[in-house]
């Protein structure tokens, strides 16, 4: 089960942080900064140019169809989608606590379920697995792909 660490908090939730943290090599937080500047910049643009670029797919539209989002709910845990329905619900920037909570239960379960990372690893470009494979030697867990 996920803990849920309240932010009014502020001397338990950095003692929280302060056990996670975790040193990155520079030229990945270099690259990845140069990524995410250009999409800040170019928004959709950025993202569409870089899928083509590492997954050789062009997108037209980002829009997700209810039967996709049935289909990806029905591989969740009940505690993930109560930590995901907690942090879109605090509201303010609920996109960013979603994602940092959905790490946040990457991270908790350590694995990807094989029905879902296995369709994923054989999409990434060489690439992409590359970096892939040096963050996860960086990590205390290793890679989160059981693959």
């Amino acid at each position: 089960m996920l803990k849920e660490i309240s932010v009014k908090d502020e001397k338990k939730l950095r003692e929280w942080l302060d056990e996670r943290c975790q040193e990155i090599d520079p030229d990945v937080i270099a690259k990845a900064s140069v990524i995410l500047k250009r999409v800040r910049e170019e928004k959709d643009e950025a993202v569409r140019a870089y899928t083509e670029q590492f997954d050789h797919v062009r997108v037209d539209t980002f829009r997700v169809s209810e039967k996709e989002l049935d289909e990806a709910e029905a591989l969740c845990s009940e505690e993930f989608k109560d930590a995901m329905r907690k942090a879109v619900s605090m509201g303010g920037d609920s996109d960013t606590l979603a994602c940092i909570t959905g790490g946040i239960a990457e991270a908790y379960y350590k694995v990807i379920p094989e029905n879902i990372a296995t369709p994923v690893w054989n999409n990434l470009p060489e690439s992409l697995r590359e970096i892939v494979k040096e963050v996860s030697e960086k990590t205390p867990y290793g890679s989160v792909f059981s693959i």
